[in-house]
Order: C-alpha cells, then sequence, then structure tokens
C-alpha cells in the first residue's frame, strides 16, 4: 500500500487519500515494530557480546581521558589489541563466581568438562590441566578452579624464520628476564606426537611438551628479590598454533592470599627451591658472547646495581600482600574469641536443656 509505483494506481477521492495515508503509518509502525524486534532477538541471541562491547568500549574510553591523553597511539592501539583478544579467548564477565555459585556437584562436573580437575572421583583416566604441575598436585577440586580461571589465555603461533636469520614468534627467549609461566591447554592445529612447544639452550633442542606440560615456572614462583634467578634459561616455540594458560607472579600472589589451600603447597615447593638456588648466576663462556647475554647486561644497566641473592631457604613466609600480613594477627585473634563464645553458647545450651 505504500509501495512507490508506476503510479498507475493513486487516491482520486478524498477518502481513498485518507485510506491512503492511513496504511503508510500503519504500514511504517508495522515495519519499524518488526526490524526492532529481530534486531532485540540478534542481541539476546549472544548475550555475552553486549558485555564485550560494553568493557571493549570502557577500555577505549580510559585511553581517551584524563593523563591517558597523552599515550603514543602506537601503544594505545597494542592497549586495544590485547583487551580485544583478551575478551575473544577469554569471557568478560566473571566466570570465577559464576562457577562458585553453582552446587558442588555441578561445579565439580563443569569444571570436569573443562579439563581443569582430574576424572578420578569419576572413575574416568582424563587427569586435568595441572596434574603434571609439582606445586599444585594434592589441591581440591576447588583451589583448581581457583587457579585455571585465573589464567590468561593466550594464542602461541607457528615460530618463523625472517630474512635476516632471526625468528619471531618465540614465546621466550632465553637470557630475558620474566615473571610468567605458561601451561599448555591445546594444541589447536595436529602437531607430532600431539607436542608442539619446542625448548631450547644455547640453539640446541632439550625436547618437546605437549598437554598440561608447564615451563617457564621460576618466573613466576620467585620473588622480586631474587631478580638474577628470574632469568629465563630456555627459548621456547610453537611449531602449531597453541592455546596457552599464562601465570604471573602476582597471580600467584593473589592465588595464595585469597586460598591457603593453595599456599600450603606453594610456599614449601618456593622455599625448596630458594635453598637450592647458587648465591649467583654464573654465565658460561658461550653465553657471554652471546646476544641473550648482551641483553641481560643492558637490563642489569637499566636496572640498576643489585645486590647478590644469598642461597638458602630466604622465604620463611610467601610474598603476600603488606595488607594481608598486618591484619593477620587481629584475624587470628578474632577466631580465637569467636570460639570461645561457641564454647560457652554450647554451655548455656546444655545448661537451658
Amino acid at each position: 500500500m505504500t509501495t512507490v509505483g508506476y503510479g498507475d494506481i493513486i487516491p482520486n477521492t478524498g477518502w481513498e487519500t485518507v485510506i491512503a495515508v492511513i496504511g503508510m503509518i500503519i504500514g511504517g509502525f508495522v515495519f519499524a515494530l518488526v526490524v526492532g524486534s529481530l534486531s532485540e532477538l540478534s542481541k539476546r541471541s549472544n548475550p555475552g557480546d553486549l558485555v564485550r562491547e560494553e568493557k571493549y568500549g570502557l577500555v577505549a574510553a580510559m585511553l581517551h581521558q584524563g593523563a591517558a591523553k597523552s599515550v603514543d597511539p602506537a601503544l594505545a592501539r597494542r592497549i586495544r589489541a590485547y583487551w580485544s583478544n583478551y575478551y575473544q579467548k577469554r569471557t568478560a564477565m566473571d566466570f570465577l563466581n559464576f562457577i562458585k555459585g553453582c552446587p558442588p556437584d555441578l561445579r565439580d562436573e563443569l569444571a570436569y568438562q573443562l579439563h581443569w580437575i582430574d576424572g578420578g572421583e569419576r572413575g574416568k583416566t582424563e587427569a586435568g590441566l595441572l596434574a603434571k604441575i609439582p606445586f599444585f598436585t594434592g589441591l581440591d577440586s576447588l583451589s583448581s578452579i581457583y587457579i585455571c580461571s585465573k589464567m590468561r589465555s593466550i594464542t602461541a603461533l607457528p615460530v618463523t624464520a625472517e630474512a635476516d636469520g632471526s625468528r619471531s614468534n618465540l614465546i621466550m627467549v632465553e637470557g630475558t628476564r620474566a615473571e610468567e609461566m605458561y601451561i599448555i591447554i591445546e594444541v589447536e592445529v595436529e602437531a607430532e606426537g600431539g607436542k608442539s612447544i619446542v625448548l631450547e639452550k644455547d640453539g640446541a633442542e632439550l625436547g618437546r611438551l605437549g598437554f598440561g606440560d608447564f615451563f617457564g615456572e621460576l618466573a613466576a614462583l620467585l620473588p622480586a628479590t631474587m631478580k638474577r634467578h628470574r632469568t629465563r634459561t630456555r627459548t621456547a616455540y610453537a611449531t602449531s598454533q597453541t592455546h596457552l594458560g599464562m601465570l604471573t607472579h602476582d597471580d600467584l600472589l593473589q592465588l595464595c592470599a585469597e586460598r591457603s589451600e593453595i599456599a600450603d603447597v606453594v610456599v614449601p615447593y618456593v622455599n625448596a627451591i630458594a635453598a637450592s638456588l647458587p648465591p649467583v648466576v654464573v654465565a658460561d663462556d658461550k653465553r657471554d658472547s652471546s646476544q641473550s647475554q648482551s641483553k641481560l647486561s643492558q637490563q642489569d644497566k637499566d636496572e640498576g646495581a643489585e645486590q647478590e641473592v644469598p642461597s638458602g631457604p630466604v622465604l620463611s613466609e610467601y610474598d603476600i600482600h603488606p595488607v594481608l600480613k598486618a591484619i593477620q594477627p587481629t584475624l587470628s585473634d578474632f577466631d580465637t574469641r569467636l570460639k570461645a563464645i561457641d564454647e560457652k553458647l554450647d554451655k548455656l545450651l546444655l545448661a537451658a536443656k
């Protein structure tokens, strides 16, 4: 009724004109209603996209306000690219609180299907993601869920050789300092024997890693006071596209603060490592002349002179946030008083009976 045609059918009388106008109004309203409903349905079909767009919009807004206005455009693009990849590979919503809110049986079943925990309690042989990591061995299901949900998800692309002989897409480089460790979650493209991560030392291949294997753990475990021992001793790269989980030193600190069960396992392991490490890292002659050693020397210059780290158990406690250390005595005293009150209440209840 509202389509503009050849003009061979047109309103000729007043009533015909009124009817045509009413038809146009009704037709336009119905069309707008249908299009709006379809648009709303498309949004509801994937609510995660709405949350992701909102989070990404906040990142863009932060980079255009206040002191961030002076940030170099190239750096701003890198930051936006990082968060875009982060929200694509990892949900923008709080998945930890979501899974914690489920009943224990549903929570553990979901964690099992995500390969976060072992299948032993279900009579299955599949090992969880943390099964091969000695400083996470023996943890309860909820602690494993905490750790796996804390991981940042990254994609390691296959290594490529450049025209000048150098290589790109390296995951970590021997001789550099860092604070991240990596866990292999999934090999997206079939690799030889299911192992797609290669470890090298001084240019020689040491071995290959597959699902559940980990590397670079010293950089994440050791505290900042042991910088010289947090230097990469291996080079790692992927032969095919691989999905990795990444934990930083700060992540481990936060996990230990949130779950005492995790601290009970990690702290002794860290202390054992600290006790076994030599006072200083001594480089051999080959590494003295290598490019990695020159990078390390440059880092020493940039960071200034450092004191030598003594060997022995230098960590009497794990390096938990100082605020948590400060309130720990108060919390212990509170627990003692609470237990005393409970005992008195029990005695009063028994006397009343």
